[in-house]
């Protein structure tokens, strides 16, 4: 018999600072750097759907996507320290050109699931979700949702 002492069988570990939750079947896919919210509040434990920064239960960021989330599948999430993507991905989440504004702080849109824009919202929630290190790096530093009286 064949000794398989010495070989792993455990998986792969993530960074401490990176989960995979399940992305929810009801939702739209996830591209990279698409802000993610936990489902607690429709009773979908463990999933997580597009956030946004317009009700107390879509906005509390998880994290951002780092691979393209399916709905029903696992998708890869870090929620703090440097996130890289290409500057067409963070286009897309932020809806500008260019990638990121090196310096730029960002939060969750109000206006829209899954994006993330440079203006603090007027009304709402203001949720924090990072800094623009450079074009194509965000250092993820999630905040506590805040409310906004206009």
């Amino acid at each position: 018999m064949a000794d398989f002492s010495s070989l792993s069988l455990s998986p792969i570990p993530l960074p401490s600072n990176a989960y995979v939750p399940t992305l929810y079947e009801g939702a739209p896919a996830a591209p990279p750097g698409t802000p993610l919210a936990a489902l607690v509040a429709v009773g979908e434990g463990g999933k997580v759907a597009q956030a946004k920064a317009d009700s107390g239960d879509s906005t509390y960021v998880m994290g951002l996507a780092t691979s393209i989330g399916v709905p029903g599948r696992q998708v890869r999430t870090k929620y703090a320290g440097p996130l890289t993507l290409t500057t067409a991905e963070w286009d897309l989440i932020t809806g500008e050109a260019g990638g990121l504004e090196n310096g730029a702080p960002y939060y969750l849109s109000e206006a829209t699931s899954g994006k993330l824009t440079k203006t603090l919202p007027g009304s709402g929630f203001a949720a924090p979700v990072g800094t623009a290190a450079s074009t194509i790096t965000m250092m993820i530093n999630i905040g506590f949702p805040s409310v906004i009286i206009p």
